[in-house]
């Protein structure tokens, strides 16, 4: 999923996160979620920048912390993020919990 679920607030999230944990296998599944993630300070421009933008229409962009309270609520387990230069786009790997 790319830029997909910062559109979004978190009850739509576990929404459209439901339909794909549904369709996943324990033990071979994986799911990659390309998405900003907020670090709690020192954040790039460009990143709160954005985050003020989604707010405006009710959604924002999420710190590690938040990503993980979303995916987690929905039943998944993140196993790793890659963060890009600047902390600008973030790469999050996740499997069923």
């Amino acid at each position: 999923m790319h830029s997909v679920l910062h559109d979004w607030p978190d009850d739509l999230c576990r929404k459209i996160l439901a339909n794909t944990v549904a369709a996943m296998r324990p033990g071979y599944s994986k799911v990659l979620v390309n998405e900003n993630v907020i670090p709690d300070t020192g954040a790039h421009w460009e990143t709160t920048s954005l985050d003020l933008i989604m707010m405006e229409i009710g959604s924002g962009e999420r710190t590690e912390r938040q990503w993980h309270a979303l995916l987690e609520s929905a039943g998944l387990k993140i196993v790793k993020i890659w963060t890009a230069q600047r902390d600008v786009e973030s790469l999050i790997e996740c499997e069923l919990a």
